[in-house]
């Protein structure tokens, strides 16, 4: 759930320290378009907050620091920024960015080695499904900590430990402000061309602080999860990979069991490197994500996704990807009296990157990403065009 981490995340990632860098001042400035910034259907003729039309333009400026720190076999890692994001005409969703990542790479001996960090961010949310012009800026807190023991050439065990921390800015959205804690075990075999096999289970336990349970409820306000998940990574040969994971998921409600549900989540990956520069990802999955709907309490997502990456030239990179994905709602609770038709989306996504980078310390990066979704859901539908250029200086 807290895997996205918004425009922020994504500019840390452009402006990366060069190798050999330990402390990396940069500035970046972006314009972004968006033909739909509210992702409003056509058939809606609505004024949002006063004004017509479905577009906008952001403008943001990023000033951030990247430290990169090696001290024998241990590696720290440091990612800092703040933003200030400008909207043309929907004003009221102007705010200022915060990004702080801190991470240690431990090494203890030859055995022993894994990770321990935390990240936070303060953006808006996505407008896909939270949709207006207030409830959208959240804070997200995430503290882990993994360990991996190689007790063996050929097995290594590990453990993790997640806590994740989501809060809404506005009050209209702090029913979801959320808290969990997920645990983990897991067992792999290696081998020395470097495929594995092995399993992982987790418990995670969450809690909604500030929604309260009574007899006519419709939200519970915790919830405990476990997964069991068997992952394997074929490495084929030296261009060709496999991934593949499935697992068992069962969650359960604290007080309404009407929610309770298990599934099955499955993905499998190839990925082709026909050289040096070039990389194509293909993804093929069947997943599961809770819902809090009144008619559902769990959503299928089943499609596909390609992804290229190729590097012309030594100064320029080109990305694209293309998304396909189907939802369905799953598992009424029960809620509404009567027949009722669960929701249905088909979701697709197209996005083109190019990266120019004249000098070590200069960047340039242009973007287009289109979204279209059709949904069985009366004004559900909708389309968006989204341009991007940025510029990033470090120093």
């Amino acid at each position: 759930m807290l895997a996205m981490l918004g425009s922020s995340a994504m500019l840390m990632g452009q402006a990366q320290a060069a190798e050999g860098d330990t402390f990396t001042p940069y500035y970046s400035s972006s314009i972004v378009y968006d033909s739909n910034l509210l992702r409003i259907d056509d058939d809606n003729p609505a004024r949002i907050g006063g004004v017509r039309g479905r577009s906008d333009t952001l403008k943001k400026n990023l000033l951030g620091l990247n430290v990169d720190w090696n001290y024998s076999k241990q590696q720290f890692i440091a990612r800092a920024a703040v933003s200030d994001n400008d909207y043309n005409r929907f004003n009221s969703l102007d705010y200022q960015g915060r990004y702080l990542k801190t991470q240690w790479n431990y090494q203890l001996g030859n055995q022993l080695s894994g990770n321990i960090g935390q990240v936070f961010n303060r953006a808006l949310a996505s407008f896909n499904d939270i949709r207006g012009l207030s409830g959208n800026l959240r804070d997200q807190q995430s503290r882990f900590f993994n360990l991996n023991y190689l007790f063996h050439p050929r097995w290594q065990t590990g453990l993790s430990y997640t806590e994740n921390e989501l809060e809404y800015d506005a009050a209209i959205q702090r029913i979801g402000d959320f808290q969990n804690r997920t645990v983990g075990l897991g067992l792999d075999y290696l081998t020395p061309k470097g495929s594995r096999v092995g399993v992982k289970i987790t418990q995670e336990d969450g809690k909604y602080p500030n929604r309260s349970v009574t007899e006519v409820s419709t939200l519970d306000d915790g919830y405990s999860e476990q997964k069991a998940a068997l992952n394997l990574k074929w490495q084929y040969s030296v261009k060709t990979s496999f991934q593949m994971q499935t697992a068992y998921v069962q969650r359960d409600y604290d007080n309404l069991q009407e929610r309770d549900y298990d599934a099955v989540d499955k993905r499998v990956s190839v990925t082709y490197k026909p050289s040096v520069k070039t990389e194509f990802k293909l993804s093929v999955f069947d997943e599961t994500y809770p819902r809090d709907d009144l008619q559902a309490s769990v959503s299928e997502h089943f499609g596909q996704s390609l992804a290229l990456s190729w590097l012309p030239t030594s100064k320029l990179t080109f990305q694209a990807k293309y998304r396909r994905e189907s939802r369905e709602d799953l598992d009424n609770p029960g809620f509404v009296i009567g027949p009722v038709a669960q929701r249905e989306d088909d979701n697709d996504s197209l996005s083109f990157t190019l990266n120019y980078e004249p000098h070590r310390n200069i960047d340039f990066t242009a973007g287009y990403n289109r979204m279209e979704r059709d949904s069985s859901v009366p004004l559900g539908d909708f389309d968006a065009d989204i341009f991007s250029l940025t510029a990033t200086i470090r120093m």
